[in-house]
């Protein structure tokens, strides 16, 4: 046989703590239950043993076959149509009356037959699983009650309702009200769209409910610890709920996740804002770099010209230089020249001077003279 699904049911008390498989045999399907410690077995056994019990007290129900297989019980697979699938089509299709009259068929179910009718008695049993009896006196009761007929148990196959499963059947009196309170309210507890369509409220009116909500769960509560705690007092469902009472609700964490989305959706509209600029930017400064590139390269070629220009500079400083030189060794002799040229006048002048005093002489007049006589 092949394993299709596997569910541990360990984090109970180890008197109910079992394992859950469905096997493949073939094209058929099996459900099998065992024990996960030696404590559990009574447990187990009491299963196979209360579907007698239970086709005797709800003889419009059919009961899950099950049978021994060695420790462990195997049940019939019950393929239909799910009850808890029925009340969310009935949601779903916002078909109020639908939804009343699955209440009704569920509440019919759950209290079973006319000769499970009964005046709730207490018992030292109750008082175990489920604590104080007090407010349940004189109250309507059920002789043989399977408390686990929550909707997701119950399998509508060809118009008929099919128990699949019948763990917690009690086998003492127990009030008729808290039986069905569990078993509706389980519904609830699955699935929030109920609540919102039909309140249990509503519930508890439609059934005329003389028990106080508070107390129903009260007794739920008991219920559970009962099946969780350990005889020492330890429970690991309790400690699992120690660590995690802390957790914040889902619809806290949403509305920050909310938040966060939307941070998160401004800063990527930032971001792509930054984006255009930086390519702007980027764009921009491939412009000043190419006009950089130019300017280096016109820089460039000015240097060259500038070189250029600062060598023509020092040759024409050069000649500029000699040019200088000679004009002042030119100036030097024309100086001299002038100079000569003054002393030669002084000369002349003084010649003529003296050549102006020889003729107004007595000795030049007496020499013309002379030479005025022929011989």
């Amino acid at each position: 046989m092949n394993l299709n699904y596997l569910k541990y049911s360990d984090e109970r008390n180890k008197r109910f703590s079992i394992k859950t498989e469905i096997l493949l045999k073939g094209r058929e399907k099996i459900v099998r239950k065992q024990a996960v410690f030696p404590e559990g077995q009574e447990h187990i056994d009491n299963m196979y043993y209360t579907q007698i019990q239970l086709k005797k007290y709800y003889p419009e129900v059919e009961i899950c076959s099950a049978k021994k297989n060695g420790n462990s019980i195997e049940f019939e697979f019950i393929e239909g149509d799910m009850l808890y699938d029925k009340y969310r089509d009935a949601v779903k299709s916002n078909d109020i009356s639908a939804y009343e009259a699955l209440l009704k068929y569920h509440y019919n179910i759950i209290c079973g037959s006319e000769q499970n009718k009964c005046n709730f008695e207490t018992s030292e049993k109750f008082k175990e699983w489920f604590g104080e009896d007090s407010d349940y006196k004189n109250l309507e009761g059920l002789e043989y009650s399977n408390f686990d007929a929550i909707a997701t148990n119950i399998i509508i196959r060809k118009d008929n309702p099919v128990f699949i499963d019948y763990e917690w059947v009690m086998n003492f009196t127990m009030p008729k009200e808290l039986v069905v309170y569990h078993c509706i309210k389980d519904g609830y507890l699955h699935n929030p769209d109920f609540e919102r369509f039909y309140s249990f409220q509503k519930v508890l009116i439609l059934f005329e409910f003389k028990t106080k909500e508070e107390v129903l769960e009260k007794s739920y509560k008991h219920f559970f610890n009962y099946v969780i705690t350990n005889e020492d007092g330890k429970s690991y469902i309790k400690n699992k709920y120690q660590c995690l009472k802390t957790a914040r609700p889902v619809s806290e964490i949403l509305k920050e996740w909310e938040k966060c989305a939307e941070e998160w959706k401004k800063a990527v509209e930032a971001n792509q804002e930054l984006d255009k600029r930086l390519k702007y930017v980027n764009t921009e400064w491939e412009k000043c770099a190419e006009e950089w590139k130019k300017a280096v390269e016109a820089n460039q070629e000015l240097d060259k010209r500038l070189k250029y220009v600062n060598t023509e500079w020092e040759k024409c400083a050069e000649e500029w230089k000699k040019a200088v030189e000679a004009n002042q060794e030119l100036d030097s002799q024309l100086k001299y020249s002038n100079e000569e040229n003054q002393r030669l006048n002084m000369i002349i002048n003084e010649m003529s001077t003296e050549l102006d005093e020889i003729k107004n002489s007595k000795a030049w007049r007496l020499i013309n003279k002379i030479k005025k006589i022929k011989p």
